[in-house]
């Protein structure tokens, strides 16, 4: 039951559901609350493809292509900086541009929303990280499963719990939060990044 609780801890940890909310509402600004519930039900989706994904081949499928974990966290904290940049500043990116359909959003909930804030490296390797040491004790990777699914469910929460809340705060007020955030995405992109290189060289 310990292992279930701490893999549950760390994927929740990582994936940080609380501080997406507004990113999600930046990105849902213009659509209508059904629609706003459809992209909930999008980003948890495709956030559980790719970690469960992860949980069973993350390991085999970045070494097909020869990447290495670092490498991949490197990456992925580069796109985290160069959103984060744009957004600190107060420049057009993804996340603010407001979007006049769901079919116009959903490439934005899938990048940078679902990857790599939610299923990003952090996330991935803590996944690939907890289902290689059940599978290397010849066990199934249960705890690794279980911690995805309820930070999945998490997620849908967090997410739904936006939409109610988007009504309460106004554009000025959520335009602040999302500007603010972008020094929040600096931050994490220099540390996932700086981290990959320092895990690369040693």
């Amino acid at each position: 039951m310990q292992e279930y609780l701490q893999a549950v801890a760390a994927i929740v940890a990582i994936t940080s559901p609380l501080d997406k909310i507004p990113v999600f509402l930046g990105i849902t600004e213009n659509l209508s609350t059904r629609d706003r519930m459809r992209s909930v039900l999008t980003v948890m989706i495709a956030s559980g493809v790719i970690l469960v994904g992860a949980v069973f081949v993350g390991r085999t499928f970045l070494g097909l292509f020869g990447i290495s974990l670092p490498a991949f966290q490197t990456a992925g904290g580069l796109v985290l900086i160069l959103v984060g940049l744009e957004m600190l500043h107060g420049e057009p990116t993804r996340i603010q541009t407001p979007r006049s359909n769901l079919e116009e959003v959903e490439d934005s909930l899938l990048v940078p929303l679902t990857v790599p804030l939610f299923a990003g490296p952090g996330a991935i390797s803590t996944v690939i990280t907890l289902s290689i040491s059940s599978q290397d004790a010849g066990a199934f990777p249960g705890p690794a499963l279980v911690g995805v699914l309820m930070t999945i469910l998490l997620i849908g929460i967090a997410l739904s719990a936006a939409v109610p809340l988007s009504q309460i705060l106004n554009q000025r007020i959520q335009k602040i939060i999302i500007r603010f955030l972008g020094l929040i995405l600096l931050s994490i992109g220099f540390q996932l990044g700086l981290s990959g290189v320092a895990t690369f060289f040693k």
